[in-house]
């Protein structure tokens, strides 16, 4: 039994699955008042399934992007409940449940406002590239190149503003999940949410049974220190050892979450934090290689975020090699900016590295 959550994209939505059938949902339109809402959504859809919150045996959450609020409420109630109940807590790309269950070439489109997009394509369910945010003509740029001919599909709240970029697709907003091709002129329909939540329930229900999405993130203590240096050692030229991680999350305020995936489970990636007088910094995240550009970054910093702003952190910091581009572009899709520089801070062989120090609000 899986209770599934969403509230990324304008709503508060809840449902509950017994295997893939949808038992009951739950959703409210909504840009702010989720933590009012969320508990109350829970409670009325395991009423209206005939379970308790006893029966589930995991609980899937979309991970982003979308509504930053909106994120930050459903992972802290997700990871509480799941805690709580001692069973497994799953994250999913807001962008794979939109494309879940298409064929074909899917490019699944998240309006981020001021002429931006999220956008995530797949090719029979498989991911052509990493979800990334990006402005109309590159976006519109980025399908031409992924799209190598066949039936296409464009998929969210923001497929309409990429309709030209493919001519002959076909738009499908949550409203209209049954397919239709948009008018010329016809201005995008507002989103119905539980269509929206029904989409990420299934996609939810598939990530909780195993399939090669799925994350299965958890916080974890001193005890996994091995696990944590076995990644570390994976992911960096110098990596922490166990001792190391072992003292650290010994020390006040700490706290991490890793990421697993499959069965038997196998470690995929961590987020080490720490936690303290209103701020909190992210001391290390590593993904292990084979599993990079599959979201586990943006899951393990979004978890971990929400457990910050839980804890009363009201921001988060990090700092990251100014010539880290990639990790600096996951940084900014997660909602950090930078706000300082330290020079030389890193030490190199070839010459001292600049640090850039990066800053995001935790309870906006």
């Amino acid at each position: 039994m899986i209770l599934s959550i969403d509230t990324c994209l304008g709503a508060s939505s809840v449902a509950v699955l017994d295997g893939e059938r949808v038992l009951a949902v739950r959703s409210e339109a909504m840009t702010r008042g989720h933590q009012e809402r969320i508990g109350v959504l829970a409670r009325e859809a395991a009423a209206d399934a005939g379970v308790a919150f006893t029966d589930l045996t995991r609980i899937g959450v979309t991970v982003g992007p979308g509504s930053f609020t909106g994120l930050r409420v459903g992972l802290a109630f997700a990871k509480g409940l799941a805690t709580a109940l001692s069973i497994p807590c799953v994250g999913v790309n807001t962008l794979e449940s939109l494309a879940y269950g298409t064929k074909g070439f899917v490019a699944a489109v998240i309006d981020a406002r001021m002429s931006q997009v999220y956008i995530q394509g797949f090719a029979d369910g498989v991911s052509l590239m990493a979800p990334d945010a990006l402005g109309l003509g590159e976006a519109a740029a980025r399908l031409a190149e992924l799209y190598s001919g066949g039936p296409a599909t464009l998929i969210g709240s923001g497929a309409p503003l990429l309709s030209d970029a493919l001519g002959h697709a076909t738009v499908l907003t949550p409203v209209s999940r049954s397919g239709r091709r948009r008018p010329p002129g016809r201005r995008q329909a507002r989103s119905d949410p539980f269509a929206t939540s029904a989409l990420s329930a299934r996609a939810l229900c598939d990530a909780a049974h195993g399939s090669s999405r799925s994350m299965n993130l958890r916080p974890v203590g001193p005890e996994a220190s091995f696990d944590l240096a076995d990644i570390h050692d994976k992911a960096f030229d110098r990596p922490w050892t166990a001792l190391e991680f072992d003292d650290l999350l010994k020390s006040p305020g700490a706290f991490a979450v890793l990421g697993e995936a499959g069965e038997p489970a196998e470690a995929k990636g961590f987020i080490l934090c720490r936690s303290i007088a209103g701020e909190a910094e992210i001391l290390t995240i590593a993904v292990d290689p084979a599993a990079r550009r599959r979201g586990w970054g943006a899951a393990l910093v979004e978890i971990a975020a929400g457990i910050a702003a839980e804890t009363g952190s009201e921001a988060m910091f990090l700092e990251v090699a100014a010539d880290n581009l990639a990790a600096i572009a996951l940084y900014q899709t997660t909602g950090f900016a930078k706000v300082g520089l330290r020079k030389g801070y890193y030490p190199h062989p070839d010459g001292a590295k600049d640090a850039l120090v990066m800053r995001r609000a935790l309870n906006t």
